[in-house]
């Protein structure tokens, strides 16, 4: 099993040359103690997401890799349903997860 499989994170999909969403299925796996989403499992759907539609839009004869990972918790989630993840690309050599709850 890998992470992807781990994290119970569906298939990313385009909707645009552009963006993508991408949506993390949330379970026991993903709490904190306390019942709310622990972070560090939504920042690691953020960097899967990430990868995966960059290395989409540079094609096959090259690979993408991560340089920085910053994320700011703006406020406690329960862990409950799903993580809905959209993606925006914002220029030829970076890339900008926006996460949406």
């Amino acid at each position: 099993m890998n992470l992807i499989e781990s994290l119970q994170i569906e298939a990313p999909r385009m909707t645009s040359d552009t963006t993508c969403i991408a949506k993390m299925n949330l379970g026991e796996f993903h709490k904190q103690p306390q019942g709310y989403l622990n972070g560090g499992a939504t920042l690691a759907f953020a960097e899967i997401i990430s990868g995966m539609m960059s290395n989409e839009l540079i094609g096959p004869d090259k690979f993408g890799v991560g340089q920085s990972v910053t994320a700011n918790h703006l406020r406690p989630v329960r862990c409950e349903g799903g993580l809905n993840g959209s993606w925006y690309h914002t220029c030829k050599r970076e890339d900008i997860p926006c996460m949406a709850l």
